[in-house]
């Protein structure tokens, strides 16, 4: 096996101030890990104990490239895996190797076009999600929930246009069910947008999304972009009203993933 030391990127320091120095792997991952970011490689992280890196097969981006607009381009290759702040323990890491094929899909529509433009900065770190968000941001949705989201972003302390919320799906006229789920409408924002990490706060991940398996607070990078799913918001407004503990996890959790 061989090692590196961390503390080389932005998105290591979250090990680092947990306590971890040094990452096991491979000598064929450690090379590609140190390989130029256009390399096409991307990594995660979960919770637990540290070990050996495994590596698998991302989606593919053309399979959302349908209804999307412009070739939708790989991310770029993450270094090294991140991890959450709210435990003490070490992290293992996922790395999953992305497809850098380009595709040439036909034109956004232009409510897309328009949604963006509107609802969303140029280019936040975070970007938030959950089942229920289109029905929000059509003015149908829960009063609850706009001031938790208030509540969080305040205790986050993020500058302004550091967040954004992008729905699974495009707003429409009429009531929808939380379970739409358009993954070229969705991947278009996230491409569109270049965050440093997508949230999802949801019981459990879309699979129309292709997305590889999420554990709760246990990031996984690919495509150079973090995705991590947590509770839904119901539980999270229950936690600041009955555990304040388990909220300032949340919290500085949050933090670790925005530094």
């Amino acid at each position: 096996m061989a090692g590196f030391s961390l503390g080389i990127h932005r998105l290591l320091l979250p090990w680092k101030s947990a306590g971890v120095d040094y990452l096991l792997c491979s000598a064929e991952l450690l090379a590609a890990l140190r390989a130029p970011r256009s390399s096409g490689n991307a990594s995660g992280s979960a919770a637990g104990n540290v070990a050996g890196p495994q590596v698998s097969r991302a989606p593919d981006p053309s399979a959302f490239a349908q209804r999307a607009s412009g070739p939708i381009p790989a991310r770029p290759a993450a270094p090294a895996p991140s991890a959450g702040a709210g435990s003490a323990s070490a992290q293992a890491a996922q790395v999953r190797r992305v497809s850098s094929a380009a595709v040439s899909p036909p034109s956004v529509p232009a409510d897309w076009l328009a949604l963006r433009a509107k609802k969303t900065p140029p280019h936040p770190r975070l970007v938030w999600t959950y089942p229920e968000l289109a029905e929000d941001m059509s003015g149908r949705g829960s009063a609850e929930r706009s001031r938790l989201w208030q509540r969080l972003i305040a205790d986050l302390g993020l500058p302004r246009g550091s967040n954004a919320f992008w729905p699974l799906a495009p707003l429409t006229g009429q009531p929808s069910s939380p379970a739409r789920c358009d993954p070229a409408f969705f991947f278009f924002g996230i491409s569109d947008m270049r965050p440093q990490t997508v949230l999802f706060f949801c019981s459990a991940l879309p699979g129309a999304l292709n997305l590889p398996p999420l554990s709760f607070f246990q990031p996984v990078i690919v495509n150079g972009v973090q995705y991590v799913l947590l509770h839904e918001p119901a539980r999270i407004a229950e936690d600041l009203r009955t555990s304040s503990s388990r909220y300032q996890r949340l919290v500085s959790f949050l933090k670790s993933l925005s530094g």
